[in-house]
């Protein structure tokens, strides 16, 4: 009979804090994502579709993120921690796809994100006249790349992998594919980070350039409908602005040390590196219901089944000039 030693806390703790952050990113993103797609109002705006894309995203990387930490809080109760697999074995865990899915979509869609508030601040005009339809085109582009990445790693595994049991059991991504896929994976990660605080710094100058002109009608005066849109713009612009920062700071940078750490052979903390990563994810949820009130009142409608309640649109009113009525028209009128 195999005797078993007891469990200690500083062994499983790890464990526990892994399925506490996962749970927290797909109970908190999940909430955001539902709440747009479910809100009329939110589901036709291109930014909250955007919004709504990264918290998808975060809540893939949240995923793999708790059921790793089960998987291996389970290995540490069986006391079979380092007993040891092949590289495909650790494939199949089932954390390993959705964390390698989560990690290359959080990057991706960071850089569309950035895109997105350049052409609404720089192209104000051209970007009203996009329907809701360009949204969804990046939306699917972003999560089909990020399934081919999968495909790609699952592949990888399977046929540039030896089947010597060489892992531990505690194994996660990196260690079910060849080293090169992984620097390739982790690099384009930080590119893509790099590359959204670039455009996002962009976005910040033309928006302090574009801003009051925005604003007025084409005589020059201002019109208190372009401001109402150009201040939501604004709102949303600052909120993402933000993401965006704490994104590359606390996501893309992290995974970008490590890859060139291990390049270059330096020893470096992996569970500080990852723990970071996740921290990104969990403070982005504050962001978002902090910063965006429509989104807040949102969220407490659906936890609470209560009928959504309209945002971001200016009904058609009746208000009294002189002796007579004026009908002030909707937005969708004055588009049309």
């Amino acid at each position: 009979m195999n005797e078993t030693t007891p469990v200690s806390w500083s062994l499983i703790s790890p464990f526990v804090i892994f399925i506490v952050e996962g749970s927290i990113m797909c109970i908190g993103n999940g909430l955001i994502a539902a709440t747009v797609l479910s809100n009329k109002s939110l589901r036709n705006r291109k930014e909250m579709l955007l919004m709504a894309g990264l918290a998808a995203a975060d809540f893939i990387y949240g995923s793999g993120t708790f059921l790793a930490g089960l998987l291996r809080l389970i290995l540490a109760m069986q006391n079979k921690l380092n007993y040891l697999v092949t590289s495909w074995d650790c494939m199949l865990f089932p954390s390993t796809s959705p964390l390698c899915i989560g990690q290359e979509t959080v990057g991706l869609m960071a850089v569309f994100i950035s895109i997105d508030r350049y052409l609404a601040v720089a192209h104000f005009a051209t970007y009203r006249s996009l329907g809701v339809k360009y949204a969804y085109r990046i939306l699917f582009f972003v999560f089909t790349y990020g399934i081919i990445i999968g495909a790609c790693q699952f592949l990888a595994s399977y046929y540039l992998t030896e089947r010597i049991a060489d892992k531990k059991q505690v194994c996660l991504g990196p260690t079910a594919v060849p080293g090169w896929f992984q620097g390739v994976d982790s690099n384009l990660t930080a590119v893509f980070g790099y590359l959204s605080v670039v455009i996002y710094i962009g976005v910040y100058l033309v928006f302090r350039k574009h801003m009051r002109r925005s604003t007025t009608d084409e005589f020059g005066n201002d019109d208190p409908r372009r401001t109402r849109q150009m201040e939501m713009q604004r709102r949303v612009t600052v909120t993402l602005g933000i993401v965006t920062f704490f994104t590359f700071i606390f996501y893309c940078a992290p995974i970008a040390y490590t890859s060139i750490a291990s390049y270059l052979n330096i020893p470096f903390n992996s569970s500080l590196i990852w723990t970071l990563t996740r921290i990104n994810s969990i403070v982005n949820i504050f962001i978002y219901l902090v910063r965006q009130q429509e989104l807040r009142r949102a969220m407490i409608s659906l936890l609470l089944c209560r009928p959504a309640v309209t945002t971001g649109t200016v009904l058609p009113q009746q208000v009294q000039v002189h002796s007579g009525t004026r009908r002030i028209p909707s937005n969708s009128e004055v588009q049309k």
